[in-house]
């Protein structure tokens, strides 16, 4: 139970980090070069850093990308057993792992 229990926790982490991932991309596709420049000019924290990055557009959305490939990734490889081993004592062994494996994809994908 710990096994499974450890895995629904990796999930959820998996799931978080993913969103992480997209939220960070989708900032830096969106966000206004104008206000980048406004930031800077009133000094404000973390402006600097802002401006490297939206001047360096290409290197941030790849590793971006990269990031949300990696999580997704390893969201099936650790939530299909886990939610496997959840579905299992109810559902049976192959019932179990086909289900999980429709619910996994179904949250790789939303």
């Amino acid at each position: 139970m710990v096994e499974i229990g450890g895995g629904l926790l990796a999930l959820a982490a998996l799931v978080c980090l993913n969103g992480f991932f997209v939220a960070a991309e989708f900032a830096l596709v969106t966000i206004r070069r104008t206000r980048v420049q406004q930031l800077v000019a009133e000094g404000r924290p973390g402006a600097r850093n802002v401006e490297a990055a939206v001047g360096n557009l290409d290197s941030y959305i790849a590793a971006c990308q990269l990031g949300i490939t990696m999580a997704s990734l390893a969201l099936g490889w650790i939530g299909e057993p886990a939610l496997a081993g959840v579905l299992e004592p109810v559902l049976g062994a192959v019932a179990g792992h086909a289900i999980a494996v429709v619910v996994a994809f179904a949250i790789i994908t939303t």
